[in-house]
C-alpha cells in the first residue's frame, strides 16, 4: 500500500549512520522503489530508514510500504535488527559476475540491431553445441 511520506512516523532507531545514501538514490530514481519501507499500525517506521531518507531526498509524497503488526517495543526492535542482521551480501565472485554481466547486458543492448540479431544467434548456437556435446560452460 502507499503511504504519504510526511505520515510516517520515525521513533528512536539503531541505525544512526546513513551511510553514503546517493547510490541508493541513484537507484531508486532509476528503478523505483525494489523494496517497501516496513510500518507498523500506527506508521512507525519499523525497517527502511535508509529507503525512506532516499525517496525524500527524490522529492517523493508517496512511498510503498508494507504494515504489520505489532506487539510490543521488543518485536519492533526485532524487526529492525533482523532486517539489517540477517540479510547477507554478495560474495566478491558474485559481485564480480553480476557486475560482469551487467556490462554485457549494456553492450548487447547498446548494439544496431542486426549486430544484436547475430550476437544473439552466436550465443544460442554455443549454447546448444555445449548442449549436445555436455560441455560444462
Amino acid at each position: 500500500m502507499k503511504i504519504q511520506v510526511n505520515k510516517i512516523r520515525v521513533k528512536n532507531r539503531v541505525r544512526k549512520d546513513m551511510g553514503n545514501i546517493k547510490m541508493l538514490v541513484f537507484s531508486m530514481e532509476k528503478n523505483g522503489l525494489i523494496n517497501p519501507i516496513v510500518l507498523n499500525q500506527k506508521n512507525e517506521l519499523l525497517s527502511g530508514y535508509r529507503r525512506l531518507q532516499a525517496a525524500k531526498k527524490l522529492g517523493w509524497k508517496e512511498i510503498e510500504a508494507k504494515i504489520l503488526k505489532t506487539r510490543d517495543d521488543l518485536q519492533k526492535l526485532n524487526i529492525e535488527l533482523d532486517e539489517n542482521i540477517a540479510r547477507k551480501d554478495f560474495t566478491p565472485d558474485e559481485l564480480h559476475r553480476g557486475l560482469s554481466k551487467k556490462q554485457e547486458l549494456e553492450k548487447i543492448k547498446n548494439m544496431s540491431p542486426l549486430k544484436r540479431f547475430f550476437y544473439t544467434l552466436f550465443k544460442k548456437i554455443i549454447h546448444f553445441i555445449n548442449r549436445l556435446f555436455k560441455f560444462e560452460v
